[in-house]
């Protein structure tokens, strides 16, 4: 039975809508990367809604784990927690045993997890390092693909499995800024569409989600950073735009929930021909036709 914990407004479970829309998550096991706030947090509370049962990770936000995990919990739901560093295998394999621990496998993984500070994602092009190159990689790219190796061989040899990339809109449409954040979402974009490619003929799906700005404490803190900082502004108001144009104080910023509404669609038995996209959740600010 779907459930309902702060899943946003207007995007009630479908036996509180009267629709005929059947998800077919009931069941399902997920695994969501960076799920102690923002976006990650948002999908984690929808897909609990569905009656999946989610592996909660973070890296070192123990009482934010501990409370979403109680919250999902203590309204009849199903989760667990588990502390990595995705930027290596090690961490990577804790989440993945960690899940099949608590549920006994993974049938759906979101990789949303990034580390991406203001201060990083607004650097100029010439100002990151090839070693911050290297960090952003390892954490934000090769950690989806760590995950990916560890869980999609068992989704095959069920012939159901759902893989979700989370990407953005900068990866699309990048600025001078953030290049290398931007550069590591539209890797990611890329393996989708070839990790697709490789599991057609299974019950395996692979989509990328390109959010715009979203009302996050990421983005939040992002756009207060750039306050403070005039040499950020886009042209025409005294200096270079941020990564991707994007604006996260802005009016068109996004419920974090309708995002993740997105995400548990590519999750369900609905999406089962949706496979290879990269798909725009960003009210059209992405200056790209794809």
């Amino acid at each position: 039975m779907a459930r309902n914990w702060g899943y946003g407004a207007g995007f009630e479970p479908a036996e509180q809508r009267g629709d005929e829309m059947e998800l077919g998550l009931e069941g399902r096991r997920a695994v969501v990367t960076g799920s102690t706030g923002g976006l990650g947090e948002a999908t984690a509370r929808a897909l609990a809604a569905e009656g999946v049962s989610v592996m909660i990770h973070g890296l070192d936000e123990v009482d934010a784990a501990a409370a979403l995990v109680g919250e999902i919990t203590d309204g009849g739901g199903r989760a667990a927690s588990v502390l990595a560093d995705l930027g290596s295998e090690e961490g990577a394999a804790r989440v993945v045993d960690a899940a099949r621990e608590a549920f006994g496998g993974v049938d759906i993984l979101v990789n949303n997890a990034v580390a991406a500070r203001p201060e990083e994602i607004t650097k100029a092009w010439l100002d990151v390092t090839p070693e911050e190159w290297r960090a952003m990689l390892d954490t934000g790219f090769l950690s989806a693909i760590r995950l990916a190796r560890l869980t999609v061989p068992a989704m095959v040899d069920q012939d159901w499995g759902r893989v979700v990339q989370i990407s953005t809109s900068a990866a699309l449409a990048p600025g001078a800024a953030g290049a290398h954040y931007a550069a590591t979402k539209a890797a990611m974009a890329n393996a989708t569409v070839s990790l697709c490619k490789a599991l057609v003929g299974t019950g395996v799906t692979v989509n990328t989600v390109a959010p715009g700005p979203m009302d996050t404490p990421g983005s939040r803190a992002l756009g207060a950073y750039m306050t403070q900082r005039p040499d950020l502004r886009p042209p025409g108001e005294g200096g270079g735009a941020p990564p991707g144009g994007a604006r996260p104080r802005g009016a068109m910023a996004a419920d974090p929930a309708r995002v993740a509404a997105m995400i548990v669609f590519l999750a369900s038995d609905a999406a089962a021909n949706v496979s290879g996209t990269n798909i725009r959740v960003d009210t059209g600010i992405s200056a790209s036709m794809a």
